[in-house]
């Protein structure tokens, strides 16, 4: 009772629940025996589905639980042997087989129809909403990690535990009841999870409307006699001595899930092209021609050549597409009703480049459909016969498969007529069970008439890459649960374009022959591998939209370029030259003054409003991150890449409301200090423009573009790598939220001043004065502390990002590149919350006030003999990680028609501790923070009033 499950859900209450009407105490228990389908997956986890309902409006709480455990203990009825008990038993010899006699060790396992019961539970997340989690683009985590009973569990372990083989949660939401349920994979497959949920919610809703005891069920009751081959032998001796050896628990690789929805006239769509491309095909079988390719093929076939894409597949790398193929209906004497497992996994496998090939939808769709329709039920029986004479089972590798995917599920289970009484369900999400890189869960629409939704999970960049396929993208359709879903779907793309430089008279800025090579220093070569630099501006609507806006806006960010030529470059490897020491000679990155040009994006969002972005407690990542351009690239990937991506791009998404004008640039070329600049001049360029003049002097500095080497360094440095792939590292960070949080100047000054006053009579120099930004920044560690439940003695890291510029005799203000160190504070958590703010902020002032010139010319010169490089480990949860600066002019960047009324910044570089500061829209003095955390840190620093305190509207 009370105990967290993790989160915002708190467990109310568990029980057992046992079949209605119970069987008779005297009835020994029916022995099922397990079959090769079912015993195959029985080391993998279990089956985890639940449904999101609206709030019933008569009952709650105990009353609620009370009448689902009764619906579900008659449903129980009918499947008994759910609520039955999986045993290991040992085979000496005899049985079916002469293979049960074979020497050595045989284990034997099978369902014990018990009535032992199913776990119930009954939990509360009132601060969870519908909308957290139908409107977000990516799944937020408390789903899968709080939301379904038996997380983490492999099937084969109800065998060692004696658990339960099937279990339910309900979940009270603020707003609406979620129902999961955990289904031993071992037991029985898709068909009858969706089978019992089927009779469950009909018993319950047709309870609910007073049709008595003894009505009919519509839903047809199951059929429990297990099927076998012939010859199989029953049971199947397997060759272990206990159940414990059959355990093999993998570390899966972070991913992230998103649900994509295609509505019936989309896949008709696809359906449509896949068949008329297929039809064009000249070059394939004959029987190409009389194949009608379904609307699921379809579908997968366009999922396919998209996750091809997004995981940036080489055109000779094989790739497959493993289906899970039903047997009911397919396979004589398996009827429609059977409960087990009743089904098979196929694969179709292609070359990416055949994939991707032009035509390739059809072509796609097409292996797919030979995959389905390769099925040999002689061959089947044959292969079923053969694994009970060499059992094997499945296990998923814990090393990921970049060119996989599987898609399990069916369209065809009924999965919205799930109404427990009070209302269809909302929306459809699974658990934390086989959530692997490149599995692909297929439901129904909940509109019907043929839609089609998709549950994806993917390594966060592929993913990042996936959902900004403007081709995959085009056939996602709104969700109908939502009028503004947080996708990428409400982003249309409407031009491309590149933007060169251009002097004020309109002509073109001269490039030297050959184009000039500017080289990089260890400031900007350390963070090639990390993401581009993403910041953006909301803004007002302006008088003028649509092409005349883009024009504009392109026009004048081609005259910023005329001083920041560089950035409209392109980076470049190649090898070093030559030197006489063994080894090969390594490679050279620079950047090319080729004058190719910037990227700049026209987009627009008809229902995203301003309110959408502002509003919201937690940013809608999904939706702000889709108004970012070169998502999911490392900084790396612009010289690697072909073609080579642009090292600048620009996206002006057109609102509801408002224009959101948005700037991607590679950390390599420069840091925020640079960024801004660009900015502001930008800006400063369309505002002045706006108002018809033509010839100005402007405002805004120009940049100085001669890059600074240490005394001593080498130009170029060489990097003592083969290529330059050896040093990336894409990081699977864990999934994040997002919040942004606003301090007024007063609320910063009083922090400072009890900041300053708790360390006045201290040991600390009387001359220290602790600074407002040291301050907030104590006062977010601080909190961060506590929001993370961390140990008193772990370890807390603070990692502030110091600006050289006027810090290092030479590199002057306008600089345009990196000149960023890293300052480090470091305590014992305990510590940081028990000293108070004055010390946990006088750490802050220490590690800056530790700057050493003479040392940062010592590891720049350092660093040309023995290059390190910048990596976030994502495991690290005890560091926080501040960049960007108050100082930085964000809001004075108007473009024409009015301040900016908001800041945000794009999906790179998001990581667990990431706090970027800002200067408040209020000025004078007051700041803003946005941090990513863990979802529940997020939640428990949201739910902290003392940290909260000091946040205003």
């Amino acid at each position: 009772m009370g105990s967290s499950t993790g989160g915002d859900v708190r467990i109310v209450s568990r029980r057992l629940v046992r079949p209605e009407p119970a069987g008779s105490p005297d009835t020994p228990p029916e022995v099922i025996h397990l079959t090769p389908w079912d015993l195959t997956l029985i080391t993998l986890d279990h089956i985890q589905k639940g449904i999101l309902l609206p709030k019933p409006h008569t009952t709650g709480g105990a009353a609620l639980a009370d009448e689902l455990a009764s619906s579900l203990a008659r449903a129980l009825g009918r499947f008994y042997p759910l609520a039955g008990r999986l045993v290991a038993s040992e085979i000496t010899g005899g049985g079916d087989s002469e293979s049960a006699a074979e020497p050595g060790p045989r284990l034997a396992i099978s369902l014990h129809s018990t009535g032992e019961g199913t776990e119930f539970v009954h939990a509360v997340a009132p601060g969870v909403t519908v909308s957290d989690i139908v409107t977000p683009l990516y799944t937020p985590p408390v789903v899968s990690s709080s939301f379904f009973p038996l997380n983490g569990l492999l099937n084969v372990e109800a065998v060692v535990g004696s658990l339960p083989v099937l279990a339910a949660q309900v979940t009270e939401l603020a707003d609406g009841v979620f129902v999961a349920v955990s289904l031993n994979h071992g037991v029985a497959d898709g068909t009858t999870f969706w089978h019992l949920f089927n009779a469950w919610s009909e018993i319950n809703r047709r309870c609910r409307r007073g049709d008595g005891e003894g009505f009919e069920l519509s839903t047809p009751p199951p059929v429990m006699d297990r099927w076998f081959v012939d010859a199989c032998p029953v049971p199947i001796p397997l060759p272990f001595s206990k159940p414990e050896d059959l355990v093999r628990r993998p570390e899966y690789t972070p991913v992230q899930e998103c649900f994509l929805h295609f509505s019936a006239e989309s896949i008709k769509k696809l359906k449509a092209k896949a068949n008329a491309e297929m039809a064009a095909a000249v070059t394939e079988p004959p029987a190409a021609a009389t194949t009608t390719l379904s609307s699921l093929q379809s579908l997968l076939g366009h999922l396919w050549r998209a996750l091809c894409r997004a995981r940036c597949l080489a055109p000779d790398q094989e790739t497959m597409y493993v289906l899970a193929i039903g047997l009911r209906g397919r396979v004589r004497g398996i009827p429609q009703e059977y409960v087990g497992n009743a089904v098979v996994l196929h694969a179709a496998a292609s070359t990416v480049g055949d994939v991707l090939q032009d035509g390739g939808l059809g072509r796609a769709a097409w292996l797919l459909n030979r995959a389905v329709a390769s099925f040999d039920e002689a061959k089947l029986r044959r292969d079923v016969a053969a694994w009970a004479r060499a059992p094997v089972t499945l296990y998923v590798t814990p090393r990921r498969n970049p060119a996989r995917a599987v898609t399990g599920s069916s369209p065809r289970f009924d999965v919205y007529g799930n109404d427990f009484g009070w209302g269809r369900p909302v929306a459809v999400r699974s658990g934390a069970g086989n959530k692997v890189d490149g599995k692909v869960t297929v439901y129904e629409g909940r509109e019907g008439g043929g839609s089609i939704a998709l549950e994806v999970c993917l390594s966060p960049e592929a993913l990042a890459r996936l959902v900004a396929d403007e081709e995959f993208m085009e056939a996602v359709t709104s969700n109908p649960q939502s009028e503004m879903e947080g996708s990428t779907a409400v982003v249309r793309i409407v031009s491309r374009r590149l933007v060169r430089p251009e002097s004020p008279d309109g002509g073109g800025v001269p490039s030297s022959e050959p184009p000039e090579v500017m080289h990089l220093t260890p400031w900007d070569l350390r963070v090639l591998t990390v993401d581009y630099i993403q910041k953006g501006l909301l803004l007002p609507k302006p008088p003028t939209g649509g092409q005349q806006l883009a024009d504009s806006l392109a026009s004048s960010l081609a005259r910023a370029l005329a001083r920041f030529y560089p950035l409209a470059g392109r980076l470049a490897v190649a090898p070093a030259e030559a030197t006489t020491s063994p080894g090969p000679p390594g490679i050279v990155v620079s950047l090319v003054c080729n004058g190719e040009g910037a990227e700049f994006v026209h987009a627009v969002a008809p229902d995203v409003t301003v309110s959408d972005i502002t509003d919201p407690v937690y940013i809608p990542s999904a939706v702000v991150w889709s108004l970012f351009p070169l998502n999911g690239l490392l900084s790396a990937d612009a010289a690697l890449a072909d073609p080579r991506p642009p090292v600048l791009a620009a996206q002006v998404t057109e609102l509801a409301d408002g224009v959101f004008v948005a700037v991607s640039l590679n950390h390599t070329v420069a840091d925020g200090t640079t960024f801004w600049h660009l900015f502001n001049t930008w800006s400063e360029i369309s505002r002045r423009s706006s108002g018809g003049i033509e010839s100005f002097e402007l405002s805004s500095p120009a940049p100085a573009l001669e890059r600074w080497f240490v005394d001593g360094s080498p130009v170029p440095i060489t990097l003592p790598f083969a290529k330059l792939e050896d040093i990336v590292r894409r990081p699977a960070y864990p999934p994040v939220r997002e919040c942004f949080f606003h301090f007024s100047a007063e609320s910063v000054k009083k922090l400072k001043a009890k900041a300053n006053a708790e360390m006045a009579g201290t040991t600390a120099p009387a001359t220290t004065t602790i600074s407002s930004l040291q301050s907030l920044l104590a006062h977010m560690w601080r909190a961060a502390c506590r929001a993370r439940d961390l140990a008193p003695d772990r370890e807390a890291v603070y990692v502030l990002l110091v600006g050289c510029r006027a810090r290092v005799r030479g590199v002057p203000e306008g600089y345009l590149g990196n000149t960023v160190t890293n300052a480090m504070a470091r305590s014992a958590a305990g510590e940081v919350v028990r000293d108070g703010l004055g010390r946990a902020a006088w750490l802050l002032n220490r590690a800056v006030a530790s700057f050493d010139e003479a040392r940062v010319r010592g590891d720049l010169a350092a660093w040309a003999r023995e290059p390190d490089f910048m990596y976030v480990d994502p495991s690290a949860a005890a560091w926080l990680g501040t960049g960007s600066s108050p100082r930085f002019d964000v809001y004075g960047n108007d473009f024409g028609w009015g301040r900016p009324v908001a800041v945000r910044s794009g999906a790179g570089n998001k990581f667990d501790g990431k706090v970027t500061v800002y200067e408040g829209r209020d000025g004078g003095g007051s700041m803003a923070l946005e941090v990513c955390l863990v979802p529940e840190v997020l939640a428990r620093l949201l739910a902290d009033d003392e940290f909260m305190e000091a946040v205003s509207t």
